[in-house]
């Protein structure tokens, strides 16, 4: 159904019809209930600090075996900018993936391909996120460092890291 049908269809409905189907919804679905409580809440530091564990957890848990499912990670940045929250805290949590995905290599001194090639991508979208949003002088520190810390990595993550931002820094020119 595209939005189009969606708003046809509301239109229909009387204000009591609309509450209902709105209240069903927040008892059947987890992701609706979320949205809706944040949305009559915004809270976008606790949200963030939820998804933040999210993607840490992945490469830094507490007890137990490490995933290292970057699809989760991604999924977290997706769901949390659903709710359309400072860029800044989207970039925030791109960057977690990154140094999540960097300390996990120092502590096992390997990384799989697809994990190499994410932290790439999600590098090089943070630091389109940044220009495009004027927050340079915000996170200026926070890449340097995470630029100083990809030495002490193994080649083929290192290479990666270096790669995208001297490609992204071309790019910018």
């Amino acid at each position: 159904m595209s939005k189009t049908q969606l708003k046809k269809f509301l239109n229909t409905l009387n204000h009591d019809q609309i509450t209902e189907m709105v209240l069903e919804l927040y008892a059947a679905r987890k992701e609706a209930k979320d949205y809706l409580d944040y949305f009559m809440n915004p809270d976008e530091e606790k949200m963030q600090e939820k998804y933040r564990a999210i993607i840490t957890k992945e490469f830094l848990p507490g007890p137990g075996r490490v995933k290292g499912r970057t699809s989760r990670c991604r999924k977290a940045i997706k769901e949390f900018a659903t709710l359309h929250p400072q860029p800044s805290r989207i970039v925030d949590l791109m960057l977690t993936t990154v140094e999540s995905i960097m300390v996990y290599d120092r502590r096992v001194r390997w990384v799989k391909e697809s994990q190499e090639n994410a932290a790439a991508s999600t590098l090089r979208e943070a630091l389109d996120t940044i220009w495009s949003n004027d927050m340079m002088p915000q996170f200026e520190r926070r890449l340097s460092i995470i630029k100083e810390k990809s030495s002490g990595l193994r080649h083929s993550l290192r290479s990666r890291i270096n790669d995208t931002f001297n490609d992204w820094h071309d790019t910018i020119k």
